[in-house]
């Protein structure tokens, strides 16, 4: 089993905050991936469960402003926590970051989407699952970036090289909020987080994946 980010202290890489406001530790030069665990909102979760069986998620668009099409999330029991979330976790972002415009993903899948360790070619990206397991995530010290994409020569990520010995896979909880840098952020070229989709056991159904990108205004 993968465990989940458990950090005893702060690490150079990653941290593990208590509260919305902790999150701005992702401005740290040291710092690519910040985490707030949050409780298990088991409401949000059976919407989520409800929006998969019914075939009826999975949308990209670009909002300004927080402006939100009403037919983005389907209209099922719980659409109203469902809601305020989106819009809590879509504000708490551009505030964090002073941005009015985020690209927005909703995607829900029982396979592996990004089954390959890999960096994002983008500045910033929040990731919240809200049903099922979160990303998988490895400290920059235990991989070998040499290893990454075409450097893996089509081997899997656990034979190309790309991770060390001993090296551990984490996991991000269920529902927390991460903020994960990328290639883009300026200063951070090959820095970026190491990550990649977690296997969905088929028991489990669909997982349910936000993910808010910066994007110029």
């Amino acid at each position: 089993m993968i465990p989940a980010i458990a950090l005893d202290k702060p690490s150079s890489y990653a941290l593990m905050v208590d509260a919305a406001a902790d999150l701005a530790a992702i401005y740290d030069p040291d710092v690519q991936l910040v985490v707030w665990q949050r409780p298990l909102n088991a409401e949000l979760r059976s919407y989520w469960q409800r929006a998969a069986e019914a075939g009826n998620v999975g949308r990209r668009i670009v909002a300004r402003d927080g402006a939100l099409p009403e037919d983005l999330l389907p209209d099922l029991p719980g659409v109203e926590t469902a809601w305020s979330e989106l819009r809590f976790v879509d504000w708490l972002f551009r505030d964090l970051c002073e941005v009015r415009t985020l690209g927005v993903r909703i995607e829900c899948s029982q396979d592996r989407v990004c089954p390959r360790f890999h960096v994002d070619h983008v500045a910033l990206r929040l990731l919240c699952t809200w049903k099922g397991p979160g990303s998988e995530w490895v400290d920059d010290a235990q991989v070998d970036r040499r290893f990454l994409g075409a450097g893996s020569r089509g081997l899997p990520d656990e034979q190309s090289g790309l991770l060390r010995p001993g090296a551990k896979i984490w996991q991000i909880p269920e529902q927390a909020i991460a903020l994960c840098k990328g290639d883009a952020w300026a200063g951070n070229e090959r820095r970026g987080v190491v990550h990649r989709s977690p296997a969905v056991a088929p028991a489990d159904g669909a997982r349910v994946l936000l993910a808010l990108d910066l994007l110029e205004d």
